[in-house]
């Protein structure tokens, strides 16, 4: 039969009214799927996040180059720019725009998942993570969006910047608010929880300890003693290295410790133990130095000058200088976020200066805490000759160089402090930073500035894409220099 004009408008007619019809009667249920779900469980962000955050923190581009050969825990026998102070603006740019879009977001996508679902618990343990990662962007910065960060769905795509001094607070506070959360209900599945395995007591420990680190590291400016005491008067912090904030990274790629990944895996040989820290261990008779670093071919501990240039033609080079120690060079080396032997040597040092009290006694108590839990991290760690690490801190403690002394005490626990941050990059670098302990002279040869950097240039975009902000942001702090101070800088 001859389809007609007529039975053309016919049919398109019946076809029409077959499609109103469709679209009116049942279409939410119709194109639902069952198996996949509208919003992501709070839960599923947790993994990702704490995996985005020791990528970056562990990195050797970042936490290496600009935290370890910075504060001369690590130096380098080739391509040594960063150590002496020639940051790659590359690195600077992946440290902020990641730190941002990738555990910021997820860490806010959390709690707001969590506030839905109505699980406290949850909304805690995003805020601590959220405040984590946003010490490391204002350490490393100063004056960063915090207020309007994370904020472009909501229309506000050019964030102004936060000072430091206002971050610092809001910061603290948001800790307590996370405490509260993590008394209240909800759940927290422990196959998710890639750091404490669901146990909310932990993460208490760890937002209270981590609120210990922020008001030590704003006690040069603002009086903190109240609140430091009244965290020290609820027992809820770090109590042994069990209650450590760590990733235990895997065995293999893609979950392995980022700096096995660079140095062995790839082959990156360049990164050395540096020879400001060999000095210092060498003079106290350190037993940690061999676990720190591997004998040279020569079967010497040797650390490569900082920043020194062309090192391989002025007497540093691979055979002659040691490499990191085995125990760091392992893929399945944990990433350290907070442990129990920073927060000894921070409560050592209030304890000394009267922030809370107790005294020297109390100083005493956490300063040998504090190294013999250091100690205590590679007690037990089986190296490829089939040595066993074993360390004994009573023996340690007792020498006349290491044991306490109160009249130059302050130095003692910032130098301990200083050595037990060994691998642990920017936070290394940042305490230093704060202290000033050890006295580091600066790299042999700098490129660019003739003193250790006081902070990460913002990044090359924020010029281009929020000027009017940056350039607010930068009056603010006096200038974007690598030698601008941060607030907390004394």
């Amino acid at each position: 039969m001859k389809f007609t004009y007529k039975n053309k408008l016919t049919a398109m007619a019946l076809l029409t009214l077959i499609m109103v019809t469709a679209c009116t009667s049942d279409f939410e249920e119709i194109n639902t799927n069952p198996n996949g779900p509208v919003t992501i469980p709070s839960y599923l962000h947790l993994p990702t996040m704490i995996e985005a955050t020791a990528d970056l923190t562990y990195s050797t581009f970042n936490g290496g180059d600009m935290g370890e050969c910075w504060v001369q825990h690590w130096g380098k026998v080739q391509y040594n720019d960063e150590e002496r102070y020639s940051p790659r603006v590359t690195s600077i740019n992946d440290w902020w725009d990641l730190l941002y879009a990738r555990p910021l977001m997820d860490a806010k996508k959390m709690y707001l998942a969590a506030i839905e679902e109505e699980n406290d618990q949850a909304k805690g343990v995003a805020l601590v993570w959220q405040t984590y990662v946003y010490s490391l962007l204002t350490d490393t910065f100063g004056d960063i969006p915090y207020g309007d960060a994370l904020s472009a769905e909501e229309g506000i795509t050019l964030p102004k910047y936060d000072k430091q001094q206002d971050i610092y607070p809001a910061m603290v506070d948001t800790l307590a608010s996370a405490l509260n959360y993590l008394s209240g209900d909800g759940t927290l599945p422990a196959t998710q929880d890639l750091m404490y395995a669901g146990s909310v007591d932990k993460w208490k420990k760890f937002a209270n300890s981590l609120r210990i680190r922020l008001l030590m590291r704003m006690s040069a400016k603002v009086d903190v003693s109240s609140e430091l005491q009244s965290i020290v008067n609820s027992g809820i912090y770090f109590k042994s290295n069990a209650d450590n904030a760590q990733l235990n990274f895997l065995g293999q790629n893609p979950n392995a410790n980022p700096i096995w990944n660079t140095v062995i895996f790839t082959n990156r040989l360049e990164w050395r133990i540096n020879e400001s820290l060999v000095t210092v261990m060498e003079g106290l008779d350190d037993p940690r130095l061999p676990v720190y670093a591997q004998p040279n071919d020569d079967g010497d501990i040797r650390g490569c000058a900082p920043g020194i240039e062309e090192p391989t033609v002025n007497g540093y080079d691979y055979a002659n200088t040691s490499m990191l120690g085995e125990y760091f060079l392992k893929p399945s080396t944990p990433a350290i976020f907070m442990d129990f032997t920073e927060l000894n040597f921070l409560l050592a040092e209030a304890a000394k200066k009267g922030i809370i009290t107790g005294g020297d006694a109390a100083a005493e108590a956490f300063y040998n805490a504090g190294i013999t839990a250091s100690f205590d991290t590679y007690n037990g760690f089986k190296n490829e000759d089939g040595t066993t690490v074993a360390l004994l801190p009573s023996i340690y403690l007792a020498q006349s160089g290491v044991a306490y002394n109160p009249s130059n005490a302050l130095l003692q626990i910032g130098t301990q402090k200083w050595i037990a941050l060994y691998c642990q990059g920017v936070e290394a670098w940042t305490e230093w930073r704060r202290t000033k302990i050890p006295a580091l002279s600066p790299a042999l040869n700098p490129i660019s500035i003739s003193e250790v950097p006081s902070r990460y240039l913002y990044p090359s975009k924020e010029q281009s894409l929020n000027s009017a902000n940056y350039t607010e942001a930068v009056q603010a702090m006096g200038g974007d220099e690598l030698t601008t101070r941060v607030w907390w800088m004394q």
